[in-house]
């Protein structure tokens, strides 16, 4: 073989090697921005849950998952009450997927030193760092603090109260409460609102949800007055909603009381 020929099997081999490391680059590249955008994108997605709960987002996609919101009023019960220990799990609440304060920092199995009370190291099924940082969607199953974990653990939090630690599912939740006997309607309530105390499980119901009346969400009265119930919540773009007591209903937007649970 002459040299041209030579010469030419090796440029030939050059420009091959050099197209496909060219290739490969353009691959790596294109899969890191990918998952730079997934990463990010966790963060700020104003996607909605499977579960489907109308919240509000403005304000609350931009910020940093490290913020911490804290409510606008004091914890003003004593630990005796379920709703002091709700207080505590929503006051910290970090913002998670969705834009909702669903990350509880005690709770998700990276806080150095937890506060007295609370599960040494978290329970990593109530958050997932690594799952956080790549899904966009949850399939609604695990690794975020649910609305009923936060009613679940602030029961189980309030010395003498206990409630099923299975009830995730907020229709089971409501079928809990009535089962047992313990669940008022938001039509007995209204008739005599000294039914409802601080503490309650709120059992929360969309407007058009396929769910109807076994409810969406659920949260924690934090106060009751003639004009409005006020609920404190995980899993939600507030942290808190005051639901306006009007026409036989208990409504903020979209969303109506169904009833509530009682200890």
């Amino acid at each position: 073989m002459d040299n041209k020929k030579i010469k030419g099997c090796v440029i030939k081999v050059m420009i091959f090697f050099t197209i496909l490391l060219l290739i490969i680059g353009a691959i790596i590249f294109s899969f890191t921005l990918v998952i730079n955008i997934i990463n990010s994108g966790a963060y700020v997605t104003d996607r909605a849950p499977g579960a489907g709960l109308d919240m509000p987002m403005e304000g609350y996609c931009d910020l940093d998952p490290n913020t911490i919101i804290p409510l606008e009023f004091p914890n003003i019960y004593p630990p005796t009450n379920i709703a002091h220990h709700a207080y505590i799990l929503v006051n910290d609440l970090l913002p998670g997927l969705w834009c909702y304060f669903n990350h509880q920092p005690y709770y998700d199995g990276d806080a150095p030193s937890d506060p007295p009370g609370f599960p040494d190291g978290g329970n990593p099924d109530y958050w997932d760092e690594s799952l956080f940082g790549l899904f966009l969607d949850n399939d609604g199953t695990y690794n975020i603090f649910w609305c009923t974990i936060m009613v679940i653990e602030a029961w189980n939090n309030t010395p003498g109260v206990s409630l099923p630690t299975d009830l995730i599912y907020t229709p089971t939740m409501h079928a809990y409460f009535v089962n047992t006997g313990r669940f008022t309607t938001i039509q007995q309530a209204l008739q005599n609102l000294s039914l409802v105390h601080p503490g309650d499980a709120a059992i929360i119901a969309r407007d058009g949800s396929s769910r109807g009346l076994n409810g969406d969400h659920a949260s924690i009265v934090w106060s009751v007055t003639p004009d409005a119930i006020t609920t404190i919540d995980s899993n939600a773009g507030l942290k808190g909603f005051t639901y306006a007591i009007s026409g036989g209903e208990a409504r903020w937007g979209s969303l109506t009381i169904v009833g509530f649970g009682r200890r």
